[in-house]
């Protein structure tokens, strides 16, 4: 793969796991996101926040997102859009998942089930800041009412073509599960990285998947993902949007989630190909066959 082409798979598994995360935190804090701000001044303040709001940069977990990768997402229609108007309602637009709530323009709140995170207006900026979860926003325009109208509208086609999906529109959380490989399957021990799958296991979040411990055994950041068209699970081709980099001479546990797969003892005769390449250049340094029966 050119190092063209991996930036830009770099980027659009590093978005899916950003916006997996962002959902994560967003979820642990009350479902949905909350913004409280303001010192002094809190109505003019509140004033000057009403408006679309345009996502430029974010960090969760580790996972960063700079201009460069937002304005790559933004050139293939992917945006975060919030909107917070003077009747004290607001929506955000979180890469076409759209989600609506209140908020109070004197006390510059916006929540959801009553919980709160935090944002402050700075240099013309909207940072919002929940644990490790930081976004960036810019000021837009109007314009991007046609967004959210858009994405909302998608919504609807969606939630009409899957009647019986029982999807609600909202994020639940789940019982974690975790079941043992035994014994667990090693899949690189090399100079370069040691990758071992230890478990089966299914977070709370609903994601299932192998859980990977990786130590980065050479003396650059690497960075990992597995190619959507080289996964299957017992014969059947599965969208893999995993991504993580780790430093040099550290270790890491992260889960490698399955789209499409919904209990842990549906993870049987798991075939995929796992890419390291160099994080900051993109170059490939390896591949790894990952085999678990």
């Amino acid at each position: 793969m050119s190092s063209r082409q991996r930036r830009k798979e770099h980027a659009m598994k590093t978005t899916k796991k950003f916006l997996s995360l962002v959902c994560c935190a967003i979820c642990a804090i009350a479902t949905c996101v909350a913004l409280v701000a303001c010192g002094g001044g809190k109505a003019a303040k509140g004033a000057k926040m009403v408006g679309y709001w345009e996502f430029v940069s974010g960090k969760a977990d580790g996972i960063e997102l700079t201009e460069d990768d937002i304005q790559m997402m933004n050139d293939w229609g992917m945006k975060v859009v919030l909107y917070l108007g003077e009747d004290g309602k607001a929506t955000l637009d979180l890469f076409g998942e759209v989600q609506d709530s209140t908020w109070d323009i004197e006390k510059c709140t916006l929540g959801f089930d009553g919980e709160t995170g935090t944002l402050e207006l700075a240099d013309d900026k909207l940072t919002f800041a929940a644990g490790e979860t930081s976004l960036v926003f810019k000021k837009g325009d109007d314009s991007l009412a046609d967004q959210i109208k858009t994405d909302r509208e998608s919504e609807k086609i969606t939630d009409m073509g899957d009647p019986d999906d029982g999807d609600d529109g909202t994020t639940s959380s789940t019982e974690a599960v975790t079941v043992p490989i035994d014994p667990p399957v090693t899949i690189a021990d090399d100079e370069i990285v040691t990758i071992v799958a230890t478990d089966r296991a299914a977070d709370e979040w609903g994601q299932v998947g192998i859980m990977l411990t990786i130590t980065n055994n050479s003396d650059k950041k690497i960075a990992m993902s597995i190619p959507n068209d080289s996964c299957a699970v017992n014969g059947v081709m599965s969208d893999n949007w995993f991504y993580t980099a780790v430093l040099p001479g550290t270790s890491a546990t992260k889960l490698c989630a399955f789209e499409g797969i919904d209990s842990v003892d549906d993870l049987v005769n798991i075939q995929c190909q796992l890419d390291v390449y160099d994080d900051e250049t993109y170059e490939d340094i390896a591949s790894y066959s990952i085999n678990i029966q």
